[in-house]
């Protein structure tokens, strides 16, 4: 009588397990890329009824992920994971290889759309080849581990046509952070050094200057900001009038302070999350400090001053809304004056005057008379 030919059914599972998520410093300045790291468990059992020979298992990892490291033995070409070859592998037993490998660069999600497939073969024929084939979809990544990228922009609100400020004055600083995902950012908090030059007065965003004499203003932390969502925070700031004098006149004294926004979810790039030195000017470009002009109070409103703020005559900047222009229109402050009616000329003028026309109709009438 021949012998049977040898079968055995083999099973396949995976399962996932995080083993580290701390993140690392990436490749290129100013990113940060997260290496989350954790291993599949490739488990086979043979179910006989023979001996399973020559067993191997092949791991397709997805693109969200890349081949680390195997304890076991298992190699990468790609994205393609070969385990084995296990020589035998006996009725009833199981069989477990450990892949290790941590997430791509370019992936920020939540582990919910990682797809993992793995089979196993052998040179013994399986009589249910169905069971052969095993997936395994999500991952459980912790939020910390996810990735958000996080862009900072400060302006300085000003008045119309405003572009520089003075000492004495006070302006708002708007900042704004916005989230270009591909997740949602937790525990998302904005702080702004300010420099000497200024105080802070107040912020309707309960922004607060922090205790410890740092110049540190902290804004309340947002609990979360979701992908491709904007957040703004104002603050309003007094320029110092410097004890050691005003700064010269028509030289732009740089005033520049940098805020910056971090999260409890990781940033794939922080170049972008603090302004960039010179940028917080009403143009984009660099905010100034200049001297006051002669005459010029400081507009604590930072509205555009009215006239040029030189007085003359004492109806420059006078309350009767004509701006220092006089009756007609004439600039400077000067009004165009009426000729006198004669109340106020001396009397010896008047006298000789008289004597110089009586004088003259006595020769009027003398020349008739010849005639």
């Amino acid at each position: 009588m021949k012998d049977a030919p040898e079968r055995s059914d083999l099973i396949v599972v995976t399962d996932a397990r995080p083993t580290s998520w701390a993140p690392r410093g990436g490749d290129e300045p100013g990113t940060t890329a997260v290496r989350g790291t954790f291993d599949y468990v490739v488990k086979v059992t043979n179910h006989g009824p023979s001996d399973a020979r020559g067993v191997t298992v092949v791991d397709h990892l997805p693109p969200a992920l890349e081949f680390v490291s195997s304890p076991d033995g298992c190699a990468a070409q790609g994205r393609t994971v070969t385990c084995g070859v296990l020589p035998v592998l006996p009725v009833g037993s199981v069989h477990t290889w450990v892949v290790t490998v941590r997430l791509a660069p370019g992936y920020g999600g939540d582990g919910s759309d990682i797809v993992n497939e793995a089979e196993v073969g052998s040179d013994t024929a399986d009589p249910a080849p169905e069971n052969n084939t095993t997936s395994l979809t999500g991952l459980e990544i912790p939020p910390s581990a996810r990735t958000a990228d996080l862009a900072l922009e400060k302006t300085a609100v000003l008045g119309p046509g405003r572009k520089v400020v003075r000492p004495g004055e006070t302006f708002d600083y708007l900042i704004m952070v916005r989230n270009h995902g591909p997740v949602e950012a937790r525990e998302v908090r904005v702080t702004d050094t300010l420099p000497r030059s200024l105080d802070l007065l107040s912020s309707p965003d309960d922004c607060t200057m922090a205790p410890g004499g740092d110049r540190l203003v902290v804004c309340p932390v947002r609990d979360r900001l979701g992908a491709d969502e904007t957040v703004r925070y104002r603050i309003t700031v007094k320029v110092k009038d410097e004890p050691g004098g005003s700064p010269p006149r028509d030289r732009c004294t740089l005033i520049d302070n940098v805020a910056r926004v971090d999260a409890m979810t990781f940033d794939p790039n922080t170049s972008d999350n603090a302004n960039k030195p010179g940028t917080t000017g009403p143009d984009g470009g660099r905010l100034c400090l200049v001297a006051e002009e002669d005459g010029h109070h400081p507009d604590h409103g930072n509205r555009p001053p009215h006239g040029d703020g030189h007085h003359s005559d004492g109806h420059a900047g006078r309350p009767d809304g004509h701006g220092g222009r006089g009756s007609h229109g004439q600039e400077g402050g000067h009004q165009a004056e009426l000729a006198h009616s004669g109340s106020g000329v001396p009397p010896w003028l008047m006298w000789t005057s008289a004597g110089l026309l009586a004088v003259g109709a006595v020769l009027r009438l003398a020349t008739r008379r010849r005639v």
